[in-house]
C-alpha cells in the first residue's frame, strides 16, 4: 500500500477505512476508497459486482 494517499475521511484516530474486495474474475481487486470522494475517483472497482464477497485486510492489487 505504499503511495496510498488518504483523504481526511481516513485520517485521525477515529478513522474507519472499510476495506472492500472486488473479484474482477482474472483479478481481485481489494480497495479502501470506501467514503464518497474516494469512491467516485475509484468507482470502476467500487461499483464492480463482487463474486467472492471477500473482504480481506490486504491493500489494493
Amino acid at each position: 500500500m505504499t503511495g496510498t494517499q488518504w483523504c481526511s475521511w481516513h485520517q485521525g484516530p477515529t478513522a474507519q477505512p472499510v476495506l472492500m474486495a472486488v473479484d474482477h474474475g482474472d483479478h481481485v481487486a481489494v480497495n479502501v476508497y470506501a467514503c464518497p470522494p474516494c469512491a467516485a475517483a475509484h468507482q470502476t472497482h467500487v461499483n464492480a459486482p463482487s463474486k467472492s464477497g471477500v473482504v480481506t485486510p490486504t491493500g489494493e492489487t
